[in-house]
This record gives C-alpha cells, structure tokens and sequence, in this order.
C-alpha cells in the first residue's frame, strides 16, 4: 500500500534546455534540478552533453561548482565526500550507486533513464546524497549500504531525512520474468494477466523504512519513464544507451 507523498515534476526551460523540479526540495538550502528530455526531440540529446548541467546552472544563476559523477555498475556501493575529503577523487570517478557529501563547493550528479534516481537530505548534520537504483542494485541493498554508510561517515540520520524519489518506470510498464519476479517480496511484485510487474519504488522505499525512513518523509514523483515519451527518455522503451537524464544536486 502506498504511503509516500505522490507529488508532481515541475517543468522549466533555461537557456534552451528542459529540466524539472520538485516542491519537496525547493528549500532555501538546497539547489536541485532534473535534467529530462527536450521539448523538441529533434534536438541533440542534451542530456549525453556534459555542458548542458552547467549551462543550466549559470542561466539560474547559480555558483559555479565542480561536477561530481560516478562510473555507475548496479551494485551496491556508496561514495563519501567530506569536507577534508581528498580531492582528486573529483577528477577520477570511482565505480558506485550513490554519492553522498556536506561539501558546499561540489553539485552531485547520476544518469538514469528508468532506474530510479533517488534524493537524500538530512537537514540536522546538512548532508545530501543521490542514490541510483535500478532493480539489481536494489536487490543488492544499495539504498540500505548508502544510508548505513552515510550515517557512519557523515552522522547521517535517517529519521530526519527528506527522500524524494524521482522519476523512473513504474510498476505499470515495469515487466519482469517470473524467475525474477520471486527475489524480491511479494508486496512489491504486481501479477496481471499472467505477467508480473516491479514497484521499484515501493521497492526502494522497503529498504528506507528498513533503516527508519518516516513515512510522512518520503516523497514520489509520480511520473512514469516508460509511458511519458514526450518529457523522459526510457532504455526499455527504446533501448538506446546513449540518452540519459540527469539528477542534480547540491547545499547551498
């Protein structure tokens, strides 16, 4: 049963581009966008050009800020950058699911194009994260190894923290085979017509109640990836690899 706060993307343009917000995380400490499909689809796909994060940024005026990206594999691993973290590590990114930092100077970012790309902000010790989570990282626990591994290094509470789990497929369009249907529990496993279908979001908010996420703290974007053409790009729907959308975020 659903018990997050359904909320809807906000869309914008700047400077050409298309990009999305979210009511929960407009917050006078936090800087926040979704980079998603353009309008025009004609256009070259923005998001697989690394100019276009900056160049959204600068047109809101923004502070100019080093990009922090990961060489995402599906697994299970988080990486924390602290304030007297080691900053090479900025220019040489490390394999890994989930960014989390209390650093000022640095915008995080992940690609997804169906995974779910999920934020964290824990306003008492001032920590934000990205967590990336399609199914094999969910079935691997990247969303409980996060927060245990944010909590450790960053004192990260997740009792306090704001989630907002934005766009990815929903359980309307997310097939899966019967032999994988049976890994994960059964309330976040829909059957219809014979066929069975993922909710990776009650998925991945399984795994935040699990590490004492409140309910009236989780928040959902309603969007599906698959069935919205016009403003997400999709893998399973068409199965490019090269279009990708961007989560960002950053402290003010």
């Amino acid at each position: 049963m659903r018990t997050e706060i359904g909320v809807a993307a906000r869309p914008h343009q700047a400077d050409g581009f298309s990009y999305l917000t979210f009511q929960p995380l407009e917050n006078k400490e936090l800087i926040h966008l979704f980079v998603n499909k353009p309008e025009n689809s004609r256009k070259p796909n923005q998001a697989a050009d690394s100019n276009v994060i900056p160049t959204i940024l600068r047109s809101l005026d923004f502070p100019s800020r080093t990009l922090v990206s990961l060489k995402q594999v599906h697994k299970n691993r988080a990486v924390v950058l602290e304030s007297k973290g080691e900053t090479k590590l900025l220019h040489n990114p490390l394999e890994g699911d989930a960014l989390f930092t209390n650093r000022k100077d640095l915008y995080l970012t992940i690609r997804v194009a169906d995974c779910l790309p999920l934020y964290v902000y824990d306003s008492r010790s001032n920590v934000i994260g990205l967590i990336h989570a399609g199914w094999r990282g969910a079935f691997l626990g990247i969303v409980k190894n996060a927060l245990e591994t944010a909590k450790l290094v960053l004192d990260l509470d997740p009792s306090v923290c704001l989630f907002l789990l934005g766009p990815c497929i929903q359980s309307c369009c997310y097939q899966i085979p019967a032999e994988l249907a049976i890994l994960f529990p059964s309330e976040t496993v829909q059957k219809r017509d014979g066929k069975y279908y993922l909710d990776l979001c009650e998925l991945n908010k399984t795994q935040l109640l699990e590490k004492g996420a409140k309910p009236q703290n989780i928040y959902f974007v309603k969007d599906c990836t698959f069935c919205n053409p016009d403003i997400y790009y999709s893998y399973r729907r068409t199965g490019n690899k090269i279009e990708r959308m961007y989560a960002v975020f950053g402290l003010r």
